[in-house]
């Protein structure tokens, strides 16, 4: 599992949905926290594979700040919040806090809290907000909310399978508005 850091910067003339551009919301311009290869689980998330290729690659989000072994809340206006969701600290050395959320509910059938926070407006990115499985040793055991990363093709525009990323032919896109176009 790789993490990144990226700063996606775009001027958008839309309706701004709460938590947008902020601690724990899509990141758009303020830097975010990618995190590549979540695992797949009953009733989560596609996840990238060949026979999957549009699954998340990655996931992407605006990390909040760990201090004194405390998580900087979730802003009151953010979807989140009103889901009841709550950070949890990443682990592995990592001083960042995401949104926790329970794989096993939805594993047994509940809805993903983490829609919530979806992004439906192109002007601000197509962005589905998911309940993601990044490993028992990331974050503290529970599944962590965060945004869709794409992996495509930078040749074709279509989806990368294995063999695209061992000819060097992807790029992780986590802003539809940036997919590219051929």
């Amino acid at each position: 599992m790789r993490l990144s850091i990226l700063a996606i910067t775009a001027a958008a003339e839309a309706a701004v949905p709460g938590g947008y551009n902020d601690t724990y919301g899509y990141p758009d311009g303020i830097g975010g926290l990618i995190i590549e290869g979540p695992f797949y689980y009953p009733g989560g998330p596609a996840t990238w594979n060949d026979t999957s290729p549009y699954g998340a690659y990655g996931l992407i989000i605006a990390p909040g700040k760990l201090s004194d072994g405390h998580c900087q809340p979730i802003p009151s206006e953010s979807p989140l919040a009103k889901a009841g969701l709550h950070p949890v600290k990443l682990t592995n050395g990592v001083k960042d806090c995401l949104v926790g959320c329970s794989i096993e509910s939805i594993r047994k059938g509940s809805p993903d809290p983490c829609h919530a926070a979806s992004l439906h407006d192109p002007k601000l990115s197509n962005s589905a907000m998911s309940c993601f499985d990044v490993g028992p040793g990331t974050a503290e055991g529970a599944g962590v909310c965060g945004y869709n990363c794409t992996a495509l093709n930078h040749n074709t525009g279509g989806a990368c399978k294995q063999a695209d990323f061992k000819d060097g032919a992807c790029n992780i896109f986590c802003d539809s508005r940036k997919f590219p176009t051929v």
